[in-house]
C-alpha cells in the first residue's frame, strides 16, 4: 500500500475508515494539533495553510473530509488542493454527500468541482444520511429530552451506517487506481422519515420519542449559537430542509458491489445502540 493520508482521522468517519485499513506504516493520520511527535501522524489544520505542505509530503493518496464548520471553499480547500498537486499527490478520495452533483451551492459540490479543476485523479464517495447522527448530533436530544428537532418535515431520508461507509472507503483506498474518475453513492436499504424514526425509537426504548419540525429560519437561529457557529448551522439547515422539496433519495447498490455484502439496516442499528439513548447514559 502506498502512503495514504487520512484527514478527519479523529472524527466519526475517519475512525471508521481506519478500522478497515491495515496496521501499516503507509497509513498516516492527519490531526489538527500534534502535541508530541508520533509515528504515522501529520499535523493538518485547514485554517493554517502552513501545515498543508508538511502533511502532504510523500503522500500518494489522500482521503479528504470537509471539517463541518468550514464552508469557504476558495479560502480553505482550493489552496489545499494546490498544495496536493505541488506535493505530487496522485489520488484524492473525497467524502461528499448523496446528490451533490445536483445541489451545486452546497460546500461538498463546490469541493467536487475544485477537485475536478485541480486535475488530480479522484474518487467521490457520496453517502446518504448517516444513521450515526442519531448517536452523535441528535443523541442528547433523544436521551435527555425524548425529542428530535429538525426542519425536515416528513421528508424521507435514505439511511446509511458509518461503519459501512468506512469499510467502502477503505476498500477504495487500498487500491485507488481502478476507482479513478468514479463517483459512488453509498446508501443503506431504508427510506424513512423522521416521524417514523421516532416511532421506531419509541418501540425499541419503551418510551415516547417526539419529533418537532421548526421552520428553517427558526432552526438556523437556534443552531447558530451552538458549536460550529453560523456556517455549520447553515449546512445543517439546508441538508435537512431541502429534502422536503426534492424527490426521495434513490437506493444505490454501490456499497454492496464494493463490499460483497448487504448494507446495514436502520432497525438493527437502533437495537445495537439502544444503551446510548438510555436515560442517564454517559456521552
Amino acid at each position: 500500500m502506498r502512503n495514504t493520508l487520512i484527514t478527519g482521522a479523529t472524527g466519526h468517519v475517519g475512525r471508521a475508515v481506519l478500522q478497515h485499513l491495515p496496521d501499516s506504516p503507509a497509513i498516516f493520520q492527519a490531526v489538527r494539533a500534534v502535541r508530541t511527535a508520533r509515528t504515522g501522524v501529520r499535523q493538518l489544520d485547514f485554517a493554517t495553510p502552513g501545515t498543508y505542505h508538511r502533511s502532504l509530503q510523500d503522500m500518494h493518496t489522500v482521503f479528504l473530509m470537509r471539517p463541518p464548520q468550514l464552508s469557504d471553499v476558495p479560502r480553505y480547500f482550493d489552496p489545499f488542493l494546490e498544495a496536493a498537486v505541488a506535493a505530487g499527490v496522485r489520488h484524492i478520495v473525497f467524502l461528499s454527500v448523496q446528490g451533490a452533483e445536483h445541489i451545486r451551492f452546497i460546500p461538498h459540490a463546490k469541493i467536487e468541482r475544485s477537485i475536478l479543476r485541480s486535475g488530480l485523479p479522484y474518487t467521490f464517495v457520496r453517502p446518504s444520511y448517516f444513521m450515526d447522527n442519531l448517536t452523535t448530533t441528535l443523541l442528547e436530544g433523544i436521551r435527555d429530552n425524548d425529542r428530535i428537532v429538525l426542519p425536515a418535515g416528513k421528508a424521507p431520508f435514505r439511511w446509511t451506517d458509518v461503519a459501512d461507509i468506512g469499510a467502502g472507503i477503505a476498500r477504495i483506498l487500498l487500491d485507488p487506481t481502478p476507482h479513478a474518475g468514479r463517483a459512488y453513492t453509498f446508501t443503506g436499504p431504508d427510506l424513512v422519515a423522521f416521524p417514523e424514526v421516532c416511532t421506531m425509537l419509541s418501540d425499541i426504548l419503551g418510551r415516547t420519542i417526539h419529533y418537532s419540525s421548526p421552520g428553517p429560519l427558526h432552526y438556523f437561529m437556534a443552531e447558530r449559537t451552538r458549536d460550529g457557529g453560523a456556517d455549520l448551522a447553515l449546512v445543517k439547515t439546508v441538508l435537512h430542509y431541502l429534502p422536503r422539496w426534492q424527490k426521495a433519495p434513490a437506493y444505490s447498490d454501490d456499497l454492496h458491489t464494493l463490499l460483497g455484502s448487504a448494507a446495514s439496516g436502520l432497525h438493527g442499528f437502533m437495537v445495537r445502540n439502544k444503551a446510548l439513548w438510555t436515560k442517564g447514559a454517559a456521552d
